[in-house]
């Protein structure tokens, strides 16, 4: 709980929401980051719709399968991040960067990341 002192003072309560995200189940904080990364710039929120709006389209007009992958089969995009929302999550998530460079771990990884975030997946099927 803050004090109407600390409740003042942005840093501190940015500090005290950063705490509270760090305790949440891996996939919920990462929805709680995105969340906040609003509420510190919400002007992102306009921009964010946009990209989502483009996925979105990118989706339902490509000529991708249901699982994202091109025609020849040759790539398969699951879903596409904003550089923003990647920078924000690796900011205060460092276990992020950590689990995707990971070999073992890289397809669990993507698969719970596109699960996490269906606004930006590019696949109708994971």
């Amino acid at each position: 709980m803050l004090t109407d002192k600390e409740a003042l003072n942005p840093k501190v309560a940015f500090a005290k929401e950063v705490e509270l995200i760090e305790g949440l189940p891996q996939t919920r904080r990462w929805r709680a980051i995105r969340e906040l990364l609003f509420k510190v710039r919400p002007e992102i929120r306009k921009i964010d719709n946009d990209f989502i709006a483009a996925i979105k389209e990118e989706r339902e007009t490509e000529m991708l399968s249901v699982t994202g992958a091109s025609k020849s089969l040759s790539t398969r995009r699951l879903y596409s991040m904003p550089q923003y929302m990647y920078a924000m999550l690796t900011v205060v998530d460092p276990d992020f960067t950590r689990m995707s460079e990971d070999p073992d771990t890289t397809k669990a990884f993507h698969r719970k990341v596109a699960k996490a975030f269906p606004e930006y997946c590019l696949a109708r099927k994971i």
